[in-house]
């Protein structure tokens, strides 16, 4: 009997596997982006600052997971964010936090189609 030499095959998936992981990084990039885009159309505008201030992170990998983040950089960002009582003739409290319920089913999805996509 012949031995098999599984080294190729071996090489395969962890392409694949390394296609799927840069794939669902990228996924989630895109969809990060677009989370904030909603965030900003949401966000109060006074100066113009809060909406320019928002960003959104390089996924990373930690341990089994890939992360993403999405926020506003300014000092006040939060308080504005979290402050339901303050009337805002343009844009409302919770934008972030609106933006991502709203778009929240849509990820997963998004990023699966992603994924099969790069590697189908």
């Amino acid at each position: 009997m012949s031995g098999f030499d599984a080294s190729q095959f071996l090489r395969g998936l962890n392409e694949g596997a390394r296609r799927q992981i840069e794939a669902a990084q990228n996924a989630i990039d895109q969809f990060a982006e677009h989370l904030v885009g909603d965030a900003q159309e949401l966000a109060p505008v006074d100066t113009g600052a809060l909406k320019a201030s928002a960003t959104a992170a390089d996924a990373k990998i930690e341990g089994n997971l890939i992360k993403g983040e999405a926020g506003f950089n300014t000092d006040y960002a939060a308080a504005v964010h979290e402050r339901l009582e303050v009337h805002h003739p343009q844009g409302q409290a919770k934008y972030l936090e609106d933006a991502m319920r709203k778009n929240a089913a849509k990820m997963g999805p998004f990023v699966a189609d992603q994924v099969r996509k790069a590697t189908g």
